[in-house]
């Protein structure tokens, strides 16, 4: 692990809320839905799926510590190769191991909430 720096980053390129790098973790703004997240991460963890960060605590802002995954995140326009064979293959094949992960996962009547909001 890097060792953890005195500033943030602002990582730019998301739609829900802030999210800002310090060192090797990403703080972010605590939404009131964000427990089922939490629960949904953990459960991942505990499955070894390790293509979803890691639910780390709280920090003294109040914000969630999530691991960071280092990479490129896709959103408009996308680039070239994010839509190439070789990029669906594998996005094909990482899909299928997180629906392994989650067959068991408990949704709670709170959850459905949830999405119908997210959707809405």
């Amino acid at each position: 692990m890097k060792k953890q720096n005195d500033h943030e980053e602002l990582l730019t390129g998301g739609n829900v809320s802030n999210v800002y790098r310090f060192g090797d973790t990403v703080r972010r703004e605590v939404k009131s839905d964000n427990i089922n997240i939490q629960k949904l991460l953990k459960h991942l963890e505990k499955k070894n799926f390790s293509y979803a960060p890691k639910f780390l605590g709280v920090d003294e802002k109040g914000r969630e510590i999530l691991s960071f995954i280092e990479g490129v995140a896709g959103h408009d326009p996308l680039k070239e190769y994010m839509c190439s064979h070789h990029a669906l293959k594998e996005i094909a094949r990482v899909l299928r191991l997180y629906h392994d992960a989650v067959f068991d996962f408990p949704i709670s009547d709170d959850w459905n909430e949830w999405t119908i909001r997210l959707t809405t």
